[in-house]
């Protein structure tokens, strides 16, 4: 007999759903009290970050369960990473509308089962509540680092390297081409474009080695112009970056050269979540044999100076002015 989707009640969800994913957490208490308690390693800090998607603005709403739940975990994780710190354990909030079924929620939560596994994370506790609104999710993702060992947005100076993991610019890209084509044509024609929106590829497995590394390090949420704006501001410095020396992926390089306003929207588009940091000359060999070491891709693209702001320069070297500096909430 088939089972009948409807969705379970607030404890069925969270006994039957949820509750496995705590694993062997003591700490989570079965989920079974309103709180969870945890230690901290000795010698460590605890790092926290929360992030809260909603359906058609942060991702799709008929985007596959199994992917919605990879990037709530995924966009915290980043966060964690850009802070030099591990990820240890999350709370998640979800506000459910009606059209949510069994079928959607165990799809979910076998997102987050996978995903627990891949960055050796667990479920501690959090929320589950109807809405009549979109579907919203909000994680919380715990991280430690050692004392004193975090990386913080304000530690850059002048004269440092700046640097970027992975490639820029492809979730970007396919939002745009989303507006003008529609979803299903770039799910046809452009699937690594589509994929690097719906699942980001936190690069936590560099943390480590990073608070030896960079002096500032944030993460590519808002956009490239908008992220390293934040650090420039926040350190009291200036930074020239060559659009030449952006790393971009193939597709993205084939959309540049049928229109090179595209450069807008890789510069300013968000979602990338890939590093960007600083780090002083000497550490340039150091960061050739990490990215070897990890098999990530890390970029130099440019320099800090003093002064303020970011200044973009085309292969000419010519100031290349950028029209919007990124995505702004309000």
């Amino acid at each position: 007999m088939e089972k009948p989707n409807t969705r379970p009640n607030e404890f069925e969800l969270v006994s039957r759903y949820l509750e496995p994913l705590v694993l062997d957490q003591e700490a989570a208490a079965c989920l079974k009290d309103d709180c969870a308690v945890f230690g901290v390693t000795a010698g460590h800090e605890v790092v926290i970050s929360v992030d809260t998607l909603i359906a058609d603005l942060h991702f799709f709403k008929n985007d596959p369960p199994k992917q919605i739940a990879q990037k709530i975990l995924r966009v915290n994780l980043s966060d964690i990473a850009s802070s030099g710190a591990e990820p240890k354990f999350y709370f998640l909030a979800m506000s459910l509308p009606s059209t949510i079924g069994i079928d959607w929620i165990e799809q979910f939560c076998l997102g987050l089962g996978v995903d627990q596994a891949n960055f050796g994370i667990s479920l501690l506790g959090g929320d589950t509540t109807s809405t009549p609104g979109p579907l919203s999710l909000t994680a919380t993702v715990i991280g430690e680092v050692p004392q004193g060992k975090a990386i913080r947005r304000g530690g850059a100076s002048e004269d440092e390297d700046v640097y970027l993991t992975g490639v820029i610019g492809d979730a970007a890209l396919a939002l745009s081409l989303i507006k003008t084509n529609g979803l299903d044509s770039v799910s046809e024609d452009f699937p690594v474009l589509l994929d690097r929106y719906r699942l980001p590829q936190p690069r936590t497995v560099l943390a480590p080695d990073l608070r030896q590394i960079a002096s500032a390090c944030i993460d590519i949420s808002d956009g490239l112009a908008a992220d390293l704006g934040h650090i420039c501001t926040t350190s009291g410095i200036a930074a020239d970056i060559k659009i030449s020396w952006l790393p971009i992926s193939e597709t993205a390089r084939v959309l540049l050269r049928e229109d090179v306003r595209n450069w807008q929207t890789i510069i300013s588009g968000g979602d990338d979540f890939e590093l960007l940091f600083t780090a002083q000359p000497q550490f340039s060999n150091a960061i050739k044999m990490l990215s070897k070491e990890k098999n990530i891709q890390i970029n130099r693209i440019g320099k800090t100076k003093k002064g303020s702001g970011v200044n973009f320069f085309d292969p000419k070297g010519k100031h290349f002015p950028v029209k919007k500096s990124g995505w702004q909430h309000f």
